[in-house]
């Protein structure tokens, strides 16, 4: 159960919150806004890219896709794929 303590503390870092300059959040630190995100180096994609490279632009569009819901009779578990 939670005491008057507890009920205190987070309503006081509630309000430290709420107080808190914007400028104690996160912000890019080139101050320029990003697309994207590489851990191994550039960028592959510019900001305006159309598609992927594995894409076919030409593809025919429609058709209709089947898609059976996952269940665990088929599968050991339903993590097994994470």
């Amino acid at each position: 159960m939670a005491s008057r303590r507890d009920f205190l503390a987070l309503g006081g870092a509630a309000a430290a919150a709420a107080l808190l300059p914007g400028r104690a959040f996160a912000t890019t630190a080139t101050g320029v806004k990003l697309h994207g995100l590489s851990a191994f180096g550039d960028l592959k994609y510019k900001p305006d890219f159309t598609h992927f490279d594995y894409v076919n632009p030409d593809a025919p569009k429609g058709g209709q896709m089947n898609f059976a819901p996952p269940n665990a009779t088929l599968n050991q578990s339903f993590l097994t794929f994470n």
